[in-house]
């Protein structure tokens, strides 16, 4: 805290940053004891665990005593002091054992703790190496113990899961009970997939239904700017494709694979594949700087204003780039690091960040709890009988009854190259928010209204 761009006062970063931002909860890299040798420089992301409940010494101050310990209990305790969540990014669905190489549980138990072929050798729907056998009596304790272990000694507030289609759904079910039962207000969510064949029944989208935890939505993270797997496909923001899809993310995923809106992670981006910038740079290069940053903005206000949980990629909000590089797992400092120079550059698109987030925190009519909330007081244009030409989307939010202070909500989303008007219900509307962030407001608008383009704007009465 108190860290600032040098040379420039006015530029807070770290922790300061975070706050001045308006995020409620961060999400860290696994730093639980990883595979690495703690005295190199090297960076690792850490996603090849080796003794879980321990923290990483990498990031200690000293190796040899308990820095690792104290350091991450200092470091969760300055992060809650802002009022900022902390979530922990866990990895229980592989170790960085091997056959040959024993850290622990072949130690105690050899293949007990892996799910082992008939031939004897390990499944790999991890791709890096085994699975941990989860549904055995011992792994299942062990996971949950372990996860309870960082809820009571370091205070975490919940946990992104990696893989998650790896942890049988059983051991996941009895998990979120028993997080729960400890901490009821516990956020667990995870990759609802694996990187390879498995055995095992694990989680998928749907999996989740009115079970507690929740889920990556990646229907609506590639219809916003295109598919992961495709460097130069294009999604919604940048050549107005996939509208039924993200109408569909808009709602929560309600009428997809979740019963309630908060079983689903909104996003655009995360530390794999490549930041959003980035892959806006590949996809849509032809275009000019300016329309990238409307895509961009574009993007993130979908998100942000879409029923069910936000999740950004760290430094979005600055235009982050890692120089083309898609997987940086194992890269240095130029490419991971957050360039804070980049929010002095890139300042209109921080405020912009940070007031969709102070919208959406000021209104709970972006984040109705059920999806039958959502079906009554969310509705588009088309069933309201309002006029809308694709591939603009317009929909109205019953706010007051969903308690807001707001009577009514219209957001209107143009991601056409070129203004567009749009009909607006009936009676007098105030402009909230627009392509530059929050509006004073007090004008009132009625029967129609234009639209800049590529840009989302929320106005209301």
């Amino acid at each position: 805290t108190g860290t600032m761009l040098k040379g420039s006062p006015g530029v807070k970063t770290g922790l300061d940053h975070l706050a001045e931002l308006g995020v409620n909860a961060v999400h860290i890299l696994p730093f639980q004891d990883f595979e690495n040798n703690e005295s190199s420089p090297t960076y690792n992301w850490g996603y090849m665990p080796v003794n879980f409940n321990s923290p990483e010494g990498w990031y200690a101050t000293g190796l040899l005593d308990d820095s690792r310990v104290s350091e991450t209990k200092a470091m969760i305790s300055a992060i809650h002091k802002k009022g900022i969540k902390v979530i922990m990014d866990v990895v229980y669905n592989h170790t960085a054992e091997m056959p040959g190489r024993a850290f622990n549980f072949n130690a105690l138990a050899k293949d007990y703790y892996y799910r082992v072929k008939d031939d004897g050798t390990y499944w790999n729907g991890s791709g890096c190496g085994n699975e941990f056998k989860s549904e055995s009596p011992m792994g299942r304790k062990f996971l949950i113990d372990s996860l309870l272990h960082w809820v009571n000694e370091y205070k975490v507030d919940g946990f992104r899961f990696d893989l998650m289609g790896l942890i049988d759904a059983e051991t996941v079910f009895e998990l979120v009970r028993r997080l729960k039962e400890v901490k009821p207000d516990i956020l667990i969510y995870g990759e609802p997939w694996a990187a390879g064949s498995t055995p095992v029944t694990g989680v998928s989208k749907g999996t989740q239904r009115s079970k507690g935890f929740s889920v990556f939505n990646d229907h609506l993270r590639d219809a916003l700017k295109g598919s992961v797997f495709n460097a130069k496909d294009q999604g919604y923001v940048q050549n107005e494709s996939r509208r039924d899809a993200v109408m569909r993310g808009i709602m929560g995923a309600i009428d997809e694979f979740a019963d309630s809106p908060l079983e689903t992670l909104n996003y655009v981006s995360c530390h794999d594949n490549h930041t959003l910038w980035d892959r806006l740079t590949l996809s849509a290069g032809a275009e000019t700087h300016a329309n990238r940053v409307r895509m961009d903005k574009l993007a993130q206000a979908v998100v942000l204003t879409s029923q069910g949980i936000p999740f950004l990629h760290s430094g979005e909000e600055l235009l982050r780039t890692k120089k083309g590089e898609e997987n940086s797992y194992n890269l240095p400092d130029e490419i991971n690091r957050i360039d804070w120079s980049l929010k002095k550059e890139n300042h209109g698109v921080f405020s912009y960040y940070r007031d969709l987030i102070a919208l959406r925190k000021a209104h709970p009519a972006f984040r109705m709890k059920t999806a039958r909330e959502v079906r009554a007081n969310l509705k588009f244009y088309e069933e309201l009988g309002l006029p809308v030409e694709a591939p603009a989307i317009a929909y109205v939010l019953n706010a007051a009854e969903a308690g807001d202070s707001w009577s009514r909500i219209a957001v209107l989303i143009n991601p056409s190259k070129t203004a567009r008007k749009f009909a607006l219900p009936p009676g007098d509307y105030q402009k909230a928010f627009d392509e530059g962030g929050l509006c004073a407001g007090g004008k009132k608008y009625s029967g129609h209204i234009e639209v800049p383009p590529i840009s989302l704007m929320v106005l209301h009465k």
